[in-house]
């Protein structure tokens, strides 16, 4: 895990994104990385949390409300092999991993392909916290997650239960996740 002083500035755009990766380079990164250490998480927007319409093949990734128990896992984070990015996993379904759809630029599921970038993400956050994994409660805090194929970031539609989407980087509060080690996984 990379922890560096906690002071990203969220107002990401395209160029940006390119100064934070030279600056990941040189080590003048202000963020943080996560280290997900494949635990299940809850993905959390404020009073919203990323949620599926399904645990099947093309399911969107809608939000929804929070009603669920955080400690309740629903996704897995995994750094891919070739460490390009990480995966989005469904919790209790690995094989259904979260790939923005070029067509309509909403998330949904799809089948694990090793060189589809649609499947691949960054996430760069304000603060992380090592001891989460101890207590079950925020790994990472206002986190940015971006494709790695087109830079573009996730974001939560204007209303409950709207597909998540991607759309070009501004930091603005629809593309700022936390994300919540879930207890449950801990065991």
């Amino acid at each position: 895990m990379f922890q560096f002083t906690p002071s990203l500035t969220l107002l990401l755009s395209v160029s940006t994104i390119s100064a934070v990766s030279a600056s990941l380079q040189t080590g003048e990164y202000k963020g943080c990385i996560p280290d997900f250490a494949d635990a299940g998480m809850t993905i959390i927007n404020n009073q919203r949390e990323w949620a599926m319409a399904s645990a099947a093949n093309d399911a969107e990734i809608i939000s929804r409300l929070r009603i669920k128990n955080p400690d309740t896992p629903e996704f897995d984070l995994e750094l891919r092999d070739d460490e390009e990015g990480f995966t989005i996993k469904e919790f209790n379904n690995h094989d259904l991993i979260v790939a923005y759809d070029p067509i309509d630029s909403i998330l949904k599921f799809k089948s694990f392909d090793q060189r589809d970038g649609a499947q691949m993400w960054n996430v760069f956050c304000s603060s992380c916290d090592r001891l989460a994994y101890d207590t079950g409660s925020f790994l990472a805090t206002d986190c940015l997650i971006l494709n790695v194929a087109n830079s573009f970031c996730v974001q939560v539609g204007p209303n409950i239960d709207n597909p998540m989407y991607i759309a070009t980087c501004n930091g603005d509060f629809p593309q700022q996740f936390d994300f919540w080690v879930a207890a449950e996984d801990l065991k």
